[in-house]
């Protein structure tokens, strides 16, 4: 446990990286091919960055996506967007999410989106204007419906 409580986030997949590829484990394959995709997520909240940037943006697409991101974009109906990197990487969080984490941290995680949700609908008059904005809020709302 020493080691984990010092390791950063990029070394902590490295390490899961050796690890699988060497031992296969079924327990950590979601987190092996969809890890790295959650690191985006990860960084941008850790660093203070904007997220909500450039989400729909051609030269923002993947070519490909994982079978996890696939089936959880479908049952979203999130099909068309799950080549949008941004996109991928929020599916593919809260798929690891729904692998790992206990029912009380989910039950907490849950409880934390919707008051998320609702904070997001306090200036809903002042978003209409930005058919991303909507966009992405609709996406979201789809992916943690779901949950």
């Amino acid at each position: 446990w020493a080691l984990l409580e010092h390791m950063d986030y990029g070394c902590l997949m490295k390490f899961l990286e050796i690890y699988y590829e060497k031992y296969k484990p079924k327990s950590l394959k979601k987190a092996y091919e969809l890890g790295n995709n959650a690191r985006y997520i990860r960084n941008a909240c850790a660093h203070n960055s904007v997220f909500i940037l450039n989400i729909f943006k051609d030269d923002n697409k993947l070519k490909n996506t994982t079978a996890a991101v696939t089936t959880l974009a479908a049952q979203t109906d999130l099909l068309k967007y799950k080549n949008y990197k941004k996109v991928n990487d929020l599916l593919s969080l809260f798929a690891l999410a729904k692998s790992y984490c206990s029912p009380k941290v989910f039950g907490y995680q849950k409880e934390d989106l919707n008051k998320f949700i609702e904070r997001c609908k306090r200036h809903e008059q002042d978003y209409k204007k930005n058919p991303t904005l909507i966009k992405m809020f609709i996406i979201f709302q789809k992916i943690i419906a779901i949950w």
